[in-house]
């Protein structure tokens, strides 16, 4: 949305400012510093923005959504009325679920947007600003007003199947009424320099009108959404379910897989604070990380390729999912439903007590194994298929299988998390074999044995690891954002030239002076 924003700013610029010809040189010299001041700015961050756009290269979004994926949360017709009038949220809102059911009806689950009122003085200033002045600029934000309000109504609007067609990366249509709200602030802006100077007509004093306007605004924008976002102590989110301590004893390294398909939507039956206190005492993030508890979730931050498999394994049946939770090192299994009685797997787990279930036989964070088989069509299925035992066989590609033909299970000595981007592994082994990591073979992973940097293996069609020969190794499996050095080596130079060019200015201007 940011930079559709600055976009659309330099567009504005374009199509609605002309430089007047007398001032066209000064104005110029103006564009051309502004430019290069934006074109150092790039230059400088290129240490945050070259491995951000390399990343962004390896997400699943590049491929495209489906269209009822991309049109999830779209903008309901009905809340175009709030433009004008006040959607009040009243103090039981987030306690009370026929509140939730009278205000958001037919809604199953909670609106990405849940407002669009902007303060009933501001359309009114908008239409005057219209009604006024329909001049080139006016009706430029005009324009962009009614076609950010027609892409935010995604699947109640032809026009977004186009927009869908050519972007078919971006979801969540309501974001939109970011930009609609941009539009429509500035035409209530130019209103209300109009209706300044309509009073200023009439003698009367502007700083009162804009005083008596400000309080107007925050009373009201106050009184509408006060209710909207509750607050909560902080211990709130310290709180957790004391079926979870069972966990939180347990020191080994593990994974924990939380599934409660009856809180992944907001029953309709439920208050919103009833709906957010199950996610956060049956393991939200927010507790994962208070707790120092690993989980899988299924996605990550930019939905990247290389985890978004497993999403889909994680949409199958619980028979064709604990496999993989085994192999992923997940020991913990977090579910209001009790798996024990799932004939489908419950020989595959044991159960703790009402929410928590153990994985029998769970593979550990990494292993040696000395057979690989090549990769087939690298799809799921592979995975899940009954004949490929991870715990003696690993997945690879290349001339390295054909070494490898015995299969076999060799423990490590030991393992360390030494900080985020390093993981420092010992092992001992009689002859050689592949330690497997069960950690994403994404790009930037660079991998020593005994100092000596080795080729990282891509394993199992997610993992990571490396070929090692028989004794004792230290193996360290360090991450760096892929060509971060370059990036922050144009950073830093770029800083620098740019200090020096600002230093050489200042003290050739003073000497002019």
């Amino acid at each position: 949305m940011t930079i559709i924003m600055m976009g659309l700013l330099l567009v504005y610029g374009l199509i609605c400012i002309p430089p007047a010809k007398e001032a066209f040189e000064e104005k110029s010299k103006i564009a051309i510093i502004i430019s290069i001041l934006i074109a150092s700015a790039l230059i400088i961050t290129m240490a945050q923005l070259g491995p951000t756009y390399i990343d962004y290269q390896l997400s699943a979004r590049m491929e495209g959504f489906s269209y009822d994926e991309a049109t999830k949360y779209s903008l309901n017709p009905g809340m175009l009325k709030h433009f004008f009038l006040p959607l009040l949220f009243p103090d039981n809102f987030a306690t009370d679920p026929n509140t939730y059911k009278y205000l958001i009806p037919n809604n199953v689950v909670l609106p990405w947007l849940l407002t669009v009122y902007p303060g009933f003085l501001i359309m009114p200033l908008a239409i005057l600003c219209i009604v006024s002045d329909l001049s080139r600029k006016n009706l430029f934000w005009l324009f962009i007003l009614i076609l950010a309000i027609a892409f935010a109504l995604g699947n109640d609007s032809p026009i977004y199947r186009i927009f869908y067609k050519i972007f078919p990366f971006f979801r969540f249509p309501e974001k939109f009424m970011f930009l609609a709200s941009f539009s429509l602030l500035i035409l209530a802006g130019c209103g209300t320099d109009r209706l300044f100077f309509l009073l200023h007509k009439l003698n009367v004093r502007s700083s009162i009108v804009f005083t008596l306007i400000s309080i107007i605004l925050v009373i009201d924008l106050f009184i509408a959404h006060k209710n909207l976002n509750p607050l909560y102590e902080s211990a709130f989110y310290q709180k957790h379910h004391p079926y979870l301590q069972v966990i939180l004893d347990d020191h080994d390294i593990f994974r924990v897989y939380n599934s409660n398909p009856e809180i992944s939507d907001n029953s309709i039956n439920e208050s919103i604070l009833d709906h957010h206190q199950r996610w956060q005492s049956l393991l939200m993030p927010n507790l994962g990380v208070l707790h120092y508890l690993d989980h899988i979730d299924g996605r990550a931050g930019l939905e990247l390729r290389y985890q978004y498999i497993i999403t889909e394994i994680l949409e199958k049946s619980w028979s064709e999912k604990i496999p993989f939770l085994r192999l992923a090192n997940v020991k913990y299994i977090i579910s209001s439903d009790d798996l024990s009685k799932n004939p489908e797997i419950c020989d595959w787990i044991e159960k703790i007590n009402p929410i928590i279930f153990k994985i029998k036989d769970y593979l550990p964070r990494a292993w040696i194994v000395k057979q690989l088989q090549p990769i087939k069509k690298g799809t799921v299925d592979e995975l899940l298929e009954y004949t490929f035992d991870p715990l003696h066989t690993a997945i690879a590609k290349g001339e390295i299988i054909s070494r490898y033909d015995h299969p076999s299970f060799t423990g490590i000595n030991n393992i360390v998390y030494e900080r985020n981007n390093k993981i420092h592994i010992e092992v001992t082994t009689e002859t050689p074999g592949i330690l497997v990591l069960s950690e994403s073979s994404y790009p930037g992973w660079q991998v020593f044995v005994d100092g000596k940097e080795r080729e990282c293996l891509w394993l199992n069609l997610l993992f990571q690891g490396v070929e090692i020969e028989e004794g004792s190794h230290q193996i360290d499996f360090i991450y760096h954002p892929k060509n971060f050095n370059f990036f922050l080596s144009i950073s830093i130079v770029s800083a620098m030239l740019f200090l020096l060019i600002w230093l050489c200015y200042t003290q050739f201007g003073r000497k002019i002076q």
